[in-house]
């Protein structure tokens, strides 16, 4: 709720913010398809940030293996090392998956471009490269750096979180999505 003009954290949660035209990643609304039974919460008003995301979706949607799933249901508070706050980092998605032996593994899972993956997690360090140093790059990687510094953060509160349940956290990259999962045709109604 906001007071006197301020934004409260509460107000800024990305759990308060639905999909706009005007961002500059594809959002909408998720429609599952085949079993609308495997997601938890409420299927009218599954949110997709990004076309990764929602292809990530069709991909949980349409799979036998996974059980059950949902997205951004999972609150974890992290120290921010920039702004010296503490936040809620709401990972992408929770996804059980069927085990070959039947059991059934429960996964935190991230969809994030390589790019921002810290070292640790499989991605690089931003590098600031090239014989001239200008401003637009300096800006480049100052806000790459930040988000590296940050994604790291959140990853490591991610899995430490994960791994004190029993469960798995993961990320899931352009890699995983393009290149070895091709899927089924993607559905949603962007907005």
């Amino acid at each position: 709720m906001m007071k006197a003009g301020f934004i409260t954290s509460k107000d800024m949660s990305i759990k308060n913010a639905k999909p706009t035209s005007k961002s500059r990643f594809k959002q909408g609304y998720f429609n599952p398809s085949n079993d609308p039974g495997k997601y938890i919460g409420d299927i009218t008003n599954i949110i997709y940030r990004s076309s990764w995301e929602l292809r990530w979706m069709n991909y949980c949607d349409s799979n036998p293996k996974v059980v059950r799933w949902s997205s951004e249901s999972i609150e974890i508070p992290y120290y921010h090392p920039i702004k010296e706050k503490v936040y809620n980092y709401y990972v992408d998605f929770y996804v059980e998956l069927l085990q070959e032996d039947g059991e059934i593994q429960k996964n935190l899972i991230e969809v994030k471009p390589k790019s921002q993956i810290p070292e640790e997690y499989g991605g690089k360090k931003p590098l600031l490269e090239g014989e001239r140093i200008t401003l637009k790059k300096m800006k480049s990687y100052n806000y790459q750096l930040k988000t590296y510094i940050v994604n790291k953060v959140k990853f490591d509160s991610a899995k430490k979180y994960a791994e004190s349940r029993g469960w798995k956290f993961a990320i899931v990259t352009e890699e995983d999505l393009f290149n070895t999962w091709k899927g089924p045709k993607q559905t949603g109604k962007n907005t």
